[in-house]
């Protein structure tokens, strides 16, 4: 095979654009040293020639080059956005990571992790554990089932009590803290997954009610059935209306402007004054920017936004200090970060569904050169 047409398969490779009828030739090819070269080789200069213009979305590298399947060829990979110095890092850090990575590294086996439960409070102000099991089931003081378990979901009742119409704004609120994850279905039969420290408010009963409204927090996907009754989702202060859709939002604090990726269907975003409107369609990302005083979208990959629901980990321009953030959800950990300079770096990275912790920080300590310290369940990135 010619060399240009060898690098029209790397291309397709780094892309994602690779024919399954492809992938076998393309293994293949790189077994042979002076191919593996040529593959290498295009990405350095690829890389260079995009931080020498100083561009923020750069080709995506693989943490490591090629595993025995292509399927997961992009599980690892992490690059700052415009740095050439740590683009060279980058480069590096590939074999270091190598090196390493065939070893289980065990610093995490005497940290203590406090497991919170996940908890719902009910209209009544009585705070219940929920627990994942074939037999749990959750009641009101008065014996009326509010939620059952069935598998890995907990699924509520729309059942309009005596005790919980009485009840002014008779409102449940669901909590999720770090470390773990819920899927829910709510009254409305209307499929809801929580990632870790997030927070659902939604009435004991959609059945006397006009639309269906709920108030939430941090990072959740909505698969929203279809109804009469129009969905109505508030993030902050915007609004999300929608009919029947599945779309996900997130909130966390450290995210400065909500977001609001709509994977299929349609939704209209607002403000609460409705002043300020847009519509969203399918592969869409939108979020109100509070420094153009105005709602923006543009087109995204939605798969980068729902791939936590996998228990992948996945960084999309986020400063190194909102990655510790994530982290910390993740993990339920506790990160000190005093190296101010790192802080304010932005990276993309990505982490395959069960990547310890422990893998996770040693990888960032061969690629950034940091250091860190546990103690408990605190975790500090120490100042060089």
């Amino acid at each position: 095979m010619e060399e240009t047409q060898f690098k029209e398969l790397i291309i397709k490779f780094l892309n994602e654009d690779l024919l399954e009828s492809e992938e076998e030739l393309f293994l293949e090819l790189l077994k042979e040293e002076e191919n593996k070269n040529l593959f290498e080789e295009f990405i350095r200069l690829n890389f260079l020639l995009e931080a020498s213009l100083h561009k923020k979305e750069l080709i995506e590298l693989p943490r490591v080059l090629l595993s025995t399947s292509l399927k997961t060829r992009r599980k690892h990979w992490l690059k700052p956005a415009i740095s050439v110095a740590a683009i060279a890092l980058i480069l590096i850090g590939i074999v270091m990571f190598m090196k390493f990575s065939t070893t289980k590294v065990n610093i995490f086996e005497s940290l203590e992790v406090d497991h919170n439960n996940i908890t719902i409070t009910l209209p009544d102000g009585s705070l219940h554990n929920i627990v994942m099991n074939e037999s749990f089931m959750l009641k009101d003081s008065m014996g009326n089932r509010i939620a059952k378990t069935e598998e890995d979901i907990l699924i509520f009742d729309d059942v309009l009590s005596e005790e919980s119409s009485s009840i002014t704004n008779a409102i449940q609120t669901i909590n999720v803290p770090y470390g773990q994850s819920l899927r829910i279905q709510l009254p409305d039969n209307s499929r809801v997954h929580m990632n870790a420290g997030s927070t659902l408010e939604l009435p004991i009963s959609f059945t006397d009610k006009e639309v269906r409204e709920i108030n939430a927090y941090g990072e959740i996907y909505f698969e929203v059935e279809p109804n009469a009754k129009k969905f109505i989702t508030h993030i902050d202060d915007v609004v999300i209306e929608v009919l029947g859709t599945s779309f996900a939002i997130n909130s966390y604090i450290e995210d400065k402007e909500p977001t609001v990726v709509l994977v299929e269907g349609k939704v209209a975003l607002r403000k609460n004054d409705g002043e300020e409107s847009i519509h969203l369609v399918a592969d869409e990302l939108g979020t109100f920017s509070t420094e153009q005083g105005r709602f923006i979208k543009k087109k995204v990959n939605t798969q980068l936004y729902t791939a936590w629901m996998k228990g992948e980990l996945v960084f999309r321009e986020e400063s190194f200090i909102n990655i510790l953030h994530k982290l910390e959800r993740k993990y339920n950990v506790t990160f000190v970060s005093e190296n101010e300079a790192l802080n304010t770096q932005v990276f993309n990275a990505s982490f395959k569904s069960g990547e310890s912790i422990e893998n996770v920080l040693m990888y960032f300590k061969e690629i950034l050169d940091l250091e860190y310290k546990i103690k408990n369940d605190t975790i500090t990135i120490i100042n060089p």
